[in-house]
């Protein structure tokens, strides 16, 4: 069961698309100091490859954001 929370409280990026092109891109899970540490890098990567053809962004699935995981 741990393992089960840890998987649904890892933060995660997601597009919503459709074929017509770059769609919304949704954040979900736990967006805090404690769940990117050594995932930083990857996130950071997939963020900035997202925002370059998003038309928009879906944060209402994060559970959990502190002053880390904003930025």
């Amino acid at each position: 069961m741990t393992e089960q929370l840890a998987a649904a409280s890892s933060p995660t990026l997601r597009e919503q698309g459709d074929a017509g092109g770059p769609g919304v891109w949704a954040a979900s899970g736990a967006w805090t100091l404690k769940s990117i540490a050594g995932r930083y890098s990857t996130l950071e990567g997939e963020i900035a490859a997202a925002a370059a053809g998003a038309r928009g962004w879906d944060l209402s699935g994060i559970a959990t954001l502190d002053g880390a995981g904003a930025v």
